[in-house]
């Protein structure tokens, strides 16, 4: 009877990317079969999309993540604040300025960060505006999940 079940292989993989900043599927494979589980790249692609992971960027480092549940609640604090305290969105370049009602911008700019918006490489905010750094090749799709944020289309 073999006891590496696929239950306990999706275990195992949550706990790895919780612990560590696992960069690509073949070190999954490594990790896995070291602790006896025989896998394949094609089989870890499937788990890791089984368990909703994602690829997030962090200090110049890609690596997985498991999206915590807490994320839905972060998405959703994040459309209140842009329908409530939001007033305009503008851009230039890489650069997109965010103007929100008095003393709104740090709590936003905050959210921003921590939901992590694909794209953003930071914000700065003041008291009524906020300032966000894009990667200048994905500034577009930055502005339409902000735009999307605030109910705009």
């Amino acid at each position: 009877m073999n006891n590496y079940t696929k239950e306990k292989r999706l275990k195992l993989i949550e706990e790895f990317l919780k612990r560590k900043e696992i960069r690509n599927q073949e070190e999954l494979v490594t990790l896995l079969k070291r602790r006896g589980f025989k896998v394949t790249q094609a089989t870890v692609a499937r788990d890791l999309k089984e368990l909703g992971a994602v690829k997030v960027k962090k200090g110049g480092r890609c690596f997985y993540k498991i999206p915590d549940e807490d994320s839905e609640k972060l998405l959703t604090k994040l459309k209140v604040s842009f329908n409530n305290f939001v007033k305009d969105i503008k851009h230039t370049d890489n650069l997109i300025l965010i103007k929100t009602t008095p003393g709104s911008a740090t709590g936003i700019a905050r959210l921003i960060d921590e939901y992590d918006i694909k794209g953003v490489l930071g914000t700065i905010a003041g008291d009524d505006t906020i300032l966000a750094v894009s990667e200048k090749s994905k500034v577009n799709k930055v502005l339409k999940v902000l735009k999307k944020l605030r109910g705009e289309k």
